[in-house]
């Protein structure tokens, strides 16, 4: 109906438009015709069929506007019901999912520290969200001499990855460090605000076959929240602080 009604109104306000024009026209060029008045009706034609060009190219520009809001609202809708989905279970997320609200939460970051012992999966999954980190610090497992080649391999490749793609990927300053005792966990602290973390599960014959459990999500929601991130902060940067420095951008 609405089409229906601005479509007979903007025939109708061109019809005018194109009388009083022709009008205008007809009577301003026959010999003793060009008064005031026809000239006038030439104006008010030609203004006719300008409003009538702009009046339609208004109402497609709103309607495109309105399309645009709902598209927004309907997002932001789905966005909020992911968020409330993983939030529910924010103890038994998944790498993916954990990375996903994480992204939600927190965009960007002035500094995000990450402990494990590749980074290899922590890695993929941050460099698969478009994060803005002002500067990260990685710290993973250096392996013993003649322990496990094929594991201390993955480690170099894995920080190979990290110094050659973190500019393309949003970080500005990078440091990666090894530490010597096997990790028993792990973490990915977003400053003060989220910690993912979660559990190896270590391989009782061969301890370098690790997998990880699921993983726990810590939002800074609340003054014991903020305490227990504070601790992760703490713990990671003693450790930090022991361990070789492998590569840094501002050397």
């Amino acid at each position: 109906m609405r089409f229906f009604e601005r479509m007979v109104a903007h025939v109708g306000l061109a019809a005018i438009g194109a009388v009083a024009l022709l009008w205008g026209v007809f009577d301003v060029w026959v010999p003793g015709q060009a008064d005031l008045s026809r000239v006038l009706g030439f104006i008010l034609g030609l203004m006719a069929i300008v409003a009538t060009y702009t009046w339609t190219r208004l109402s497609d520009t709103k309607e495109s506007l309105d399309a645009f809001r709902r598209e927004i609202t309907s997002l932001t809708e789905r966005i909020a019901s992911l968020t409330d989905s993983l939030d529910s279970r924010r103890d038994s997320l998944t790498m993916r999912e954990a990375f996903d609200l994480a992204y939600l939460r927190c965009p960007s970051s002035g500094r995000v520290r990450i402990y494990a012992v590749t980074s290899q999966v922590i890695q993929q999954n941050l460099f698969a969200h478009d994060f803005q980190i002002a500067r990260c610090d990685v710290l993973v497992f250096e392996p013993a001499n003649g322990e496990k080649d094929d594991l201390r391999e993955n480690i170099s490749s894995v920080v190979r990855d990290w110094k050659d793609r973190y500019v393309r990927r949003g970080i500005g300053r990078l440091e990666v460090r090894r530490y010597t005792d096997f990790p028993t966990e792990f973490m990915v602290v977003f400053d003060d605000r989220l910690v993912l973390w979660g559990m190896y599960i270590i391989d009782p014959v061969d301890r370098t076959g690790v997998r990880y459990s699921k993983i726990s999500f810590l939002g800074a929601l609340g003054g014991a929240n903020r305490n227990m991130i504070q601790d992760f902060i703490e713990k990671f940067d003693g450790l930090f602080d022991l361990s070789r420095k492998e590569f840094s951008s501002q050397d």
